[in-house]
């Protein structure tokens, strides 16, 4: 088995408790098959490519592939979403010998996978409640887009931005777009959305278009994911107030007292006088005790992520003619 497109669906994104408590409704499982059929259509665009995907949790990946022929499920291990399983989806399906991975899932899902650091690009796609490292365009397109990959080569991709993460006490983990410090002592429900409880973030993308604590920054500064740059924020009681879109239909205005730029491989370090948490892209992971210093430190270590414009981009109208004889 070699070549072909490898896909990996977190069955559980779209469905934390910042949907609960803001005006979205939960992704539900027919609504991830349609995703994944829409994408699979694209893929046979230029010709028959094997798709493979992972087996889940839901069995969402084997109903799609009863009907879909150019799919194949690979046998999963753990559930979908958790760290171990996300990783082990992502070295399964590069043993499986996949020229280029898509990844279905939000902000988080993404962070997992950039852990597991693969060697073959990967088209991020939105499926969660926070995608700001997510793609947001129409599924059939990047399954285009993924066929182009398959068959004429990826275009030149740098490393992605990594926020590194280290805490005075040794523990150690990555975001890909977001890492705050929240006053709350337990990591709970993991999702973050009283905005009242970050004092202070550091942003790998400060994006105003999209929900999420990026949103924050992106009013003050934005800063985007090509950008060698974070941007650290102080937020208090005193000085310039954003309505930060938190997550679909939960805004709260949040006071940032200080801003600041700093380039990749600077740290960036930061504490709280309480016991408290650090949220990675949006989900509490980290505890921390009273005053331990965490320090941020962005690189570019990250996975080489896949922008389906650029590669539709490159391809030109010539391409498009070579598609539409197989439509």
């Amino acid at each position: 088995m070699s070549g072909g497109i490898g896909l990996v669906l977190n069955p559980r994104a779209g469905r934390d408790i910042r949907r609960l408590v803001a005006r979205a409704g939960m992704v539900s499982g027919p609504d991830k098959m349609l995703q994944l059929r829409r994408i699979i259509a694209g893929t046979q665009a230029l010709g028959a490519v094997p798709v493979y995907l992972v087996a889940d949790e839901e069995g969402l990946a084997e109903r799609v592939s009863a009907d879909e022929p150019a799919a194949a499920v690979l046998p999963g291990r753990g559930q979908l979403g958790e760290a171990e399983a996300t990783a082990e989806a992502v070295h399964r399906l590069e043993d499986a010998g996949v020229d280029v991975l898509a990844v279905i899932g939000g902000d988080g899902t993404q962070r997992q996978v950039a852990k597991a650091d693969p060697g073959v690009p990967v088209l991020p796609l939105a499926g969660g409640t926070n995608n700001v490292a997510c793609w947001l365009g129409e599924d059939t397109v990047a399954g285009l887009a993924l066929a182009h990959v398959v068959r004429d080569g990826p275009p030149p991709l740098p490393r992605g931005k990594v926020l590194g993460v280290e805490t005075e006490s040794g523990q150690r983990d990555i975001a890909v777009v977001d890492v705050a410090w929240v006053a709350a002592p337990f990591v709970g429900a993991l999702a973050v959305w009283d905005g009242g409880l970050v004092s202070r973030l550091v942003l790998g993308v400060a994006d105003p278009l999209r929900a999420g604590l990026s949103n924050v920054g992106g009013h003050v500064d934005p800063v985007r994911a090509t950008d060698d740059a974070v941007l650290e924020l102080v937020l208090g009681e005193r000085g310039q107030v954003v309505p930060a879109v938190l997550a679909p239909g939960l805004l709260a205005a949040l006071t940032v007292a200080s801003h600041r730029r700093h380039p990749l491989e600077r740290g960036v370090d930061g504490t709280l006088p309480e016991p408290f948490t650090v949220a990675l892209d949006g989900e509490r992971t980290l505890t921390c005790r009273p005053h331990e210093r965490v320090c941020v430190t962005a690189r570019r270590t990250g996975p080489r992520w896949l922008d389906p414009s650029g590669v539709l981009d490159r391809c030109g109208g010539v391409a498009y003619r070579a598609a539409s004889s197989h439509l």
